[in-house]
């Protein structure tokens, strides 16, 4: 069973745990492997990694953590950070294209399939094609939007980025990763944000600069999620979260 496969059933149907489990491990994702395989299916529990760092895992944010702290969030299945306030918690990687197949087979937006800029909006092939754990690229930043708001999150601009370079050491974030976008918009663009770019000031140069109909070849996103924008809480049902963000996402 291929981790796509084995996402989209987890994510409908909440099963198939152990399958996901032995699909993330073959495919290189040892860490998230390591967290789920031990989470009980409900609630927030708090765990250890194999180095000894507390993690917590679940489908909700934990009511209490520390920056440092991991959370596996088995709802987008994506091991988040906990920086230091008033961040939240942020990716640790990129999107990967086997996560937005799972979203895009599992959210059934209403009004997706429109043309922007000459490209059909949440097309499969453009944002799945290829690698299953390569970030998914070629991306419009309203689908990246959608698909992050959708799961309860969004997008941090470069405002964000630049706090968490300050707060924690950018290398943990970036590593070999393609450069990530920003969620700061001016007439319709956004910017691209990398190590290299995050001091500058709001004249970024035009290559740095993409129209929102477009989706360069090499830009990833990750997500990010704050305590305090009201998505997830302790008592809030697993299966409620799902349909209350994807009304959300499609306004």
């Amino acid at each position: 069973m291929t981790i796509t496969e084995a996402y989209a059933t987890f994510l409908r149907h909440r099963d198939g745990q152990s399958d996901l489990v032995a699909a993330l491990q073959r495919a290189g994702h040892g860490l998230e492997a390591e967290l789920l395989m031990d989470w009980t299916g409900s609630g927030v529990r708090p765990t250890e990694t194999s180095d000894g760092r507390r993690a917590w895992v679940g489908p909700v944010l934990p009511a209490t953590s520390r920056p440092g702290d991991l959370w596996l969030d088995v709802v987008e299945l994506m091991p988040m950070l906990r920086v230091p306030d008033p961040l939240g918690w942020i990716a640790l990687r990129p999107v990967e294209r086997w996560q937005f197949a799972g979203f895009l087979t599992t959210a059934k937006l209403r009004g997706a399939g429109h043309k922007v800029g000459g490209m059909r909006t949440m097309k499969a092939e453009r944002l799945t094609d290829g690698p299953e754990t390569s970030p998914v690229t070629r991306v419009l930043r309203d689908e990246a939007s959608l698909y992050a708001q959708w799961f309860g999150k969004f997008l941090a601009d470069r405002t964000d980025w630049q706090l968490v370079a300050e707060s924690i050491d950018p290398a943990t974030l970036w590593g070999g990763v393609p450069a990530e976008w920003g969620g700061e918009e001016w007439e319709g663009a956004y910017s691209v944000t990398t190590l290299e770019t995050l001091a500058l000031e709001d004249d970024l140069p035009d290559e740095l600069i993409f129209r929102a109909h477009e989706a360069p070849d090499d830009v990833g996103f990750r997500t990010f999620v704050r305590d305090d924008i009201g998505l997830f809480t302790e008592t809030e049902p697993a299966e409620a979260i799902g349909a209350r963000v994807k009304d959300q996402a499609i306004r």
